[in-house]
């Protein structure tokens, strides 16, 4: 019976802080699909001239290694070509970066999507 109610506070504990264990094999498309889809579209093509296409490769290689740092703290105002601003996603880690960053290249076609976390980290952006 004593064991009963030690497991039963650490259940309650558990589900205080659900919010705060991420699940396992999350992927870079999932990511993707809960953070960014509903404004970049569900395959990166983005929106007219509000919304940048995140598929283009080219458009990739300019952003470069400031990636991680654009996801994390958003860009305010009109953002560059006149696209609309992004908000910040600071609660994403830096291993969620890493597999977004690795996803955004799938979706432009670049086939080597082995981008890694010390990447990211290398940004400066994420921890």
């Amino acid at each position: 019976m004593r064991y009963a109610g030690f497991i039963l506070v650490v259940c309650g504990i558990a589900a205080l802080h659900g919010c705060r264990f991420k699940p396992a094999n999350k992927t870079g498309s999932q990511i993707y699909s809960d953070q960014c889809a509903s404004c970049h579209g569900t395959k990166g093509e983005g929106l007219s001239r509000l919304v940048p296409p995140l598929n283009d490769p080219v458009r990739l290689a300019q952003l470069g290694d400031s990636l991680p740092c654009i996801i994390r703290y958003g860009v305010r105002g009109r953002a560059q070509f006149g696209y609309q601003p992004m908000p910040p996603f600071p609660s994403l880690e830096a291993d969620d970066i890493a597999l977004l960053w690795a996803y955004l290249w799938e979706l432009a076609g670049h086939l080597d999507t082995s981008l890694s976390l010390a990447q990211v980290r290398k940004s400066g952006c994420v921890e």
